[in-house]
C-alpha cells in the first residue's frame, strides 16, 4: 500500500510526470523484452503488457482475468515523492534493503529502477500462475523478481539507473527541489546539525548528474564531510546539496 497522500506543488508534479515518463521509456525498450523472453519459455503467447502513468500514487499491476488488460501504472504521486527524498516510507525501498536489490542501494533512482522490476514481475509471476488471492508478494513472486534481475544483467541494470539518476536531476532541477527535505526554494536558514548527523546515509548528485549514496563522517558548518558507500572516495558537499 502507498503511503498518507501528502500536498505536492504544481511545479513538482510536472517534473515528476516527467521523470515517470523516463520510466516508463525505460521499461518498455529494455524490461519488456526481458519480460516477453521469459513469459515465452514458460508458455508461449503472452501478450504483454501496456505501462502507462497514473495521475495520482497508485503504483501497480492490473490484469483482468481471461483477457489482455495486462498493465502497470507508474503514479506521478509517487514519482513526487522519489523527487522529495520521501522515498524510504515507500515499501518497496525496504524491500531493498531487506533483499539487497541493486546492491542494497536505496537512492531514489535505484528504488525507481527496483519499482519497475518489481511490477514487472507481479506480470510474470501471473502468467506463472503464481499469483493468487490473499497470496501476492510470495515465493513465487520473490522467485520472478531474482529471474528477471538475472536476465537483466548487470550492465542494463546499470544503464538504466543512469539514464534515471539523469532525468531525476533534471526533474528536482525543473521544480526547484533543492533542500534535503525536498521543498522547493528554501528561504529560512536551518541548523545544518537538525538535519545530519555522523554515519546518516545520504544522497546528493555529482555536476555530471550521477546520483552518489554516501555515509556522513562529520557536519560542518555549511557542508557536510561523505565517504561514497560504493567507492569509499571522499566528498565534502553543501547542506542544501544532500537528501536523506
Amino acid at each position: 500500500m502507498p503511503p498518507k497522500a501528502s500536498s505536492q506543488s504544481p511545479s513538482l508534479m510536472a517534473a515528476a510526470r516527467e521523470l515517470a515518463a523516463s520510466l516508463v521509456d525505460w521499461s518498455v525498450d529494455v524490461i519488456d523484452p526481458v519480460l516477453m523472453r521469459l513469459c515465452d519459455a514458460h508458455a508461449p503467447g503472452y501478450p504483454g503488457v501496456r505501462y502507462r502513468i497514473g495521475c495520482g500514487r497508485q503504483t501497480c499491476y492490473r490484469h483482468q482475468p481471461g483477457g489482455r488488460g495486462h498493465t502497470i501504472t507508474y503514479g506521478v504521486g509517487m514519482v513526487a515523492d522519489h523527487l522529495c527524498g520521501n522515498h524510504h516510507q515507500w515499501t518497496h525501498t525496504r524491500e531493498i534493503a531487506r533483499h539487497r536489490f541493486v546492491d542494497g542501494n536505496t537512492s531514489p533512482p535505484c528504488a525507481l529502477a527496483h519499482i519497475a522490476i518489481h511490477e514487472t514481475a507481479h506480470a510474470l509471476q501471473s502468467h506463472r500462475g503464481g499469483r493468487r488471492r490473499g497470496s501476492v508478494h510470495n515465493a513465487a513472486f520473490y522467485k520472478a523478481v531474482g529471474d528477471l534481475y538475472d536476465a537483466l544483467g548487470r550492465d542494463r541494470l546499470m544503464d538504466g539507473t543512469r539514464q534515471l539518476e539523469r532525468a531525476f536531476v533534471q526533474g528536482r532541477a525543473s521544480a526547484g527541489v533543492t533542500g534535503a527535505e525536498g521543498k522547493p526554494d528554501p528561504r529560512a536558514p536551518i541548523n545544518p546539525a537538525t538535519k545530519f548527523c555522523k554515519g546518516q546515509q545520504v544522497c546528493f548528485a555529482t555536476p555530471q548528474g550521477q546520483v552518489i549514496t554516501a555515509h556522513i563522517d562529520r557536519v560542518n558548518k555549511v557542508t557536510c564531510t561523505v565517504t561514497c558507500m560504493q567507492s569509499g572516495q571522499g566528498y565534502r558537499v553543501p547542506h542544501a546539496l544532500l537528501w536523506p
